[in-house]
């Protein structure tokens, strides 16, 4: 039996359910008349922005909005969002976005009360920037998020991500970056068109399943994994095929933040660490990348965790199997053919990616993004670690056939 001591981290308030964002106003008035929007143009056009706009002028909260946030946002992003906020002095920052709008809004609210710039806090260090990370001394500005998809789970976590010079990096993770209020409603992420809906839940899924793989799961952080788990194993196919599906995108806004917790306290293992070696360089949405590498991850894992996958198996509703090696073979099958089923990628050849990239690849793998898998239950070694790019090149799952 395992005695060690588990830190648990969460936001400080999370407001959860359809039309949640009406109660935006009423959360934002307490930290002052002044709030900065940060977002994206695509959320102006189809009025969700309006809607948080709205909530707060009836509460007497002057906004102003900053609109240039992308998917996968550039280290000049976080720059121009930084200098707005220090030139505008908000009360308050608030993130209305996907994960990517949510990253800026907290880099922004730290930044607009510290010193230096966005590169300045990035880890590991990129080499043109070869000094340590600073750390953030001072307490940021006070910080709302709410979500507009369903998968990062970024309103619920201490990770921003950033990309710089066409490679993802993060910055180094700190509780400052875990908000006052989380305003979550699924009525929000109904907007979402399929291949959207697809990727930001399987992303959520590979950040359940990489926290129940890790050395560092818990009692804690294991609830939340399995039961997000089990929520997009049911309702992820719903969502794709009938965005109006109310109930589907109540529990998959369920299932993200469940599985944003897991991440908060556990963090990633080897799925996230693949996919940063190409999603970046080949513009591959995030939630795309992680489902490519998740099942030939789960595999590389097996031998060691064979009970871990054979509770994902269960949670995903696998039945069969006998013992836990089959059942844990089954649960990376059922990964698969999920993936298969929402038209998803499986192979590095489908997103046109060429094998002759496999060693840089992997040199990336095990030279830059080794923070992403210290917590990994097997080590990450070249041999092992080709043969797996190699499959994930074709597409070949060995311990699902």
């Amino acid at each position: 039996m395992s005695f060690r001591i588990v830190d648990f981290y969460s936001v400080r308030n999370l407001v959860f359910g359809m039309n949640a964002i009406e109660e935006l106003g009423e959360r934002a008035k307490q930290y002052g008349r002044y709030a900065l929007i940060i977002t994206d143009k695509v959320l102006e056009k189809i009025g969700t922005v309006d809607k948080a706009v709205d909530s707060l002028k009836k509460a007497d909260v002057k906004v102003e909005i900053f609109d240039e946030c992308e998917a996968e946002p550039r280290l000049e992003i976080y720059e121009r969002a930084k200098d707005v906020a220090r030139e505008l002095k908000p009360e308050m920052i608030i993130g209305v976005g996907g994960g990517s709008n949510m990253d800026v809004s907290k880099v922004s609210a730290a930044l607009a009360t510290n010193e230096g710039d966005a590169i300045d806090y990035i880890l590991p260090i990129p080499k043109e920037h070869e000094v340590e990370p600073r750390r953030l001394k001072a307490r940021r500005l006070p910080l709302i998020l709410v979500p507009t998809t369903s998968g990062t789970g970024s309103e619920v976590t201490r990770w921003a991500v950033v990309t710089v010079r066409g490679k993802k990096w993060d910055f180094k993770g700190n509780v400052q970056f875990l908000c006052d209020n989380a305003i979550v409603d699924p009525m929000l992420a109904s907007t979402m068109p399929p291949k959207l809906t697809v990727s930001t839940g399987i992303d959520a899924l590979s950040h359940a399943i990489e926290a129940v793989m890790s050395n560092s799961a818990n009692f804690m952080s294991l609830p939340y994994s399995l039961k997000a788990i089990e929520l997009i194993s049911k309702y992820l196919r719903r969502a794709y095929v009938d965005g109006d599906d109310l109930e589907a995108r109540y529990y998959m806004s369920m299932a993200a933040t469940y599985a944003g917790v897991a991440l908060c306290n556990v963090g990633v293992v080897l799925a996230h660490a693949i996919a940063y070696t190409f999603a970046a360089q080949h513009k591959i949405p995030h939630g795309v990348s992680c489902g490519i590498a998740l099942p030939y991850a789960m595999e590389y894992n097996l031998p060691l965790i064979q009970d871990k996958l054979a509770k994902i198996g269960e949670a995903m509703g696998v039945e069969g199997g006998g013992n836990q090696r089959s059942k844990a073979k089954l649960a990376i099958a059922a990964v698969y053919n999920l993936l298969k089923d929402l038209g998803m990628p499986t192979s590095l050849r489908e997103v046109g990616i060429g094998k002759n990239e496999i060693p840089s690849m992997i040199e990336d793998l095990l030279t830059v993004h080794t923070y992403l898998y210290p917590n990994n239950p097997r080590k990450v070694e070249e041999e092992p670690i080709r043969e797996l790019y190699e499959r994930m090149w074709e597409g070949r799952i060995l311990e699902s056939s």
